[in-house]
């Protein structure tokens, strides 16, 4: 994941500080206009000759459409947003988000005790583990 940002936007400090925690890179562009925009397609490009084949963005702005000629394009959109209609046709998919409800994020939960990993029930009665107990993160064998 990528995400583009002038360097004179107030909240780049702490948008490049969440986007770290989130393991998303940053690359800072010009604040030249739709500088990130170009900076986003022209990394997608870069990819494209890589050997990917879908491109997933998360905006409204037709500009977007172009990535639509480098493979799949999917489209990230909150409920209430308008995409133009540019982008709309181009995309093989468009989803809409929820927004989230307003005010304080929640904090969040405490972590689990390290007395075994964590289990819950399955399809057909097979117990699932959590990822993050032991057997690094592989699926259990069901259990009959």
């Amino acid at each position: 994941m990528l995400a583009c940002y002038a360097p004179e936007d107030p909240q780049a400090d702490r948008t490049v500080s969440v986007l770290a925690e989130m393991r998303v890179a940053t690359w800072q562009v010009g604040k030249a206009t739709d500088a990130a925009d170009h900076a986003l397609l022209q990394h997608a490009r870069y990819l494209r000759e890589r050997g990917f084949t879908t491109f997933v963005v998360a905006s409204a702005d037709g500009m977007f459409a172009a990535l639509a000629e480098l493979g799949r394009l999917e489209v990230l959109v909150w409920e209430r947003q308008s995409p133009s209609q540019r982008l709309v046709t181009a995309a093989h998919a468009v989803q809409r988000l929820r927004l989230p409800p307003r005010g304080p994020v929640p904090a969040p939960a405490a972590p689990r005790s390290p007395a075994g990993p964590a289990t819950s029930p399955a399809k057909g009665g097979e117990t699932v583990r959590n990822r993050a107990g032991p057997g690094g993160g592989r699926s259990p064998k069901p259990r009959k």
